[in-house]
């Protein structure tokens, strides 16, 4: 039977806690030095609601409102789903001390607080809150959480009480056209702005807790925004664009792009992925491929940036240069599966890349690189394997409809407009 993959991982600013979400659970291992543990889950669902009144038999029945019908030419997009029960996304606070996971149950963010016990942690849900629409991303102060959502609102709530806010009384602090996508936090001369990066090309800098104060616009992409890096007074950006954009946020210039088309080979192409919807193929001529980053994550100690192009089996390694705002290619390394996203996990006494897989192989549920010899450390693999798949073996992670019961994966590159068709 297939087993659900990880559908995204995270890791601690110490990168001894790894935190994945699998299906509609939240898990938390424990690394040591050669060994790693489980000593946290929780399982989401949607909130008891009281029990209705009986309503008298001389009321009129309620009539139900029916489902618009679709129309005989429709086509979801890849991985499109009716149903929503998954989790989606997760993030570390600041101070390391909490833990934020945006769930489909409710349109709502669980906020866990962990605490250090003893050599091991403590962690615990303060509060489930609902928004009005389905959260998408989210950033966080010491003290605030910033949770952007499908309208392209952005909300703002305190985490650290265990008070939740009446949705129906919520009302965001800035707002895009599009769907938000990315959410982080610049700060310098002890000021914060909150960085918000939607469908629609935009990453808007706006000052915090004033947010109404734009700060500037950081230009030069024309596609949807997946994937964002700080790297001191830089910004690392991509997306649905042929390149990774650099940006200085504080000037606002543009200082470089990197093309990365020219890296992806014929055979790494995945005609259900990267082909186009048949709408927006063009009779007699080739098939339309198209391609985006999946995630980016950067190597402060050795000046590297990882990057992932969704659906090939590859993970890139980009040098940079700060002093002079360059980007070169390093490596290319071939994987096993197709790379979701990354983090850093203190392993074996060193800190390694790890990223989670599409699980082609039921074995490969995550996958480690060391970052000094970039070569995958099979050692370090099969340790973490091991664990996630014994505490993943019940039957409520099987897959048996992968159209139902599996959280889409591949999902950044259904956030394409198709402006130019059109």
């Amino acid at each position: 039977m297939l087993k659900h993959p990880v559908q995204k991982l995270a890791t601690n600013n110490k990168g001894d806690l790894l935190y994945t979400l699998v299906k509609d659970t939240f898990q938390v291992y424990q690394v040591s030095s050669n060994e790693i543990t489980k000593i946290f889950e929780y399982k989401d669902t949607y909130k008891v609601e009281d029990t209705p009144k009986e309503t008298s038999s001389e009321e009129p029945p309620v009539k139900k409102n029916k489902k618009s019908k679709k129309p005989s030419n429709y086509q979801p997009n890849k991985h499109q789903l009716e149903n929503y029960e998954f989790l989606r996304y997760l993030n570390v606070s600041p101070c390391g001390g909490y833990v934020f996971v945006i769930s489909d149950f409710d349109k709502s963010v669980l906020v866990f607080n962990q605490v250090p016990k003893d050599d091991t942690y403590t962690l615990s849900l303060v509060k489930k809150q609902s928004f009005p629409k389905r959260p998408n991303c989210l950033a966080s102060t010491d003290k605030f959480l910033f949770v952007g959502d499908k309208f392209g609102d952005v909300y703002e709530i305190d985490y650290k009480t265990s008070e939740t806010s009446n949705v129906e009384g919520m009302k965001p602090i800035l707002g895009h056209v599009g769907l938000l996508t990315k959410l982080d936090i610049l700060e310098y001369d002890n000021k914060k702005l909150l960085m918000s990066c939607d469908r629609d090309e935009h990453i808007k800098l706006s000052h915090i807790p004033q947010s109404f104060i734009i700060n500037k616009f950081l230009y030069g992409h024309k596609e949807f925004i997946s994937s964002v890096v700080k790297i001191n007074d830089y910004v690392l950006s991509s997306g649905g664009d042929s390149f990774i954009m650099l940006s200085n946020w504080k000037t606002g210039e543009l200082v470089t792009k990197f093309e990365y088309l020219d890296l992806i080979e014929e055979t790494d192409i995945v005609p259900e992925i990267h082909n186009a919807l048949d709408r927006f193929q063009k009779q007699g001529e080739e098939k339309v491929n198209e391609f985006c980053i999946s995630d980016m994550i950067y190597d402060e100690i050795n000046n590297k940036v990882y990057f992932a192009i969704e659906g090939v089996k590859k993970v890139f390694v980009l040098n940079f240069q700060e002093s002079e705002g360059k980007l070169e290619l390093e490596s290319t390394i071939k994987v096993n599966n197709i790379v979701l996203n990354f983090a850093f996990l203190n392993i074996e006494n060193k800190r390694k890349l790890i990223f989670n897989t599409n699980r082609e192989t039921n074995e490969s549920i995550v996958e480690i690189l060391d970052n000094d010899n970039l070569q995958m450390d099979s050692k370090s693999t099969e340790l973490v394997n091991s664990e996630i798949s014994k505490n993943t073996e019940s039957e409520h992670f099987n897959i048996a409809d992968k159209d139902n019961d599996m959280c889409p994966i591949n999902i950044n590159h259904n956030l394409r407009k198709h402006v130019d068709f059109y």
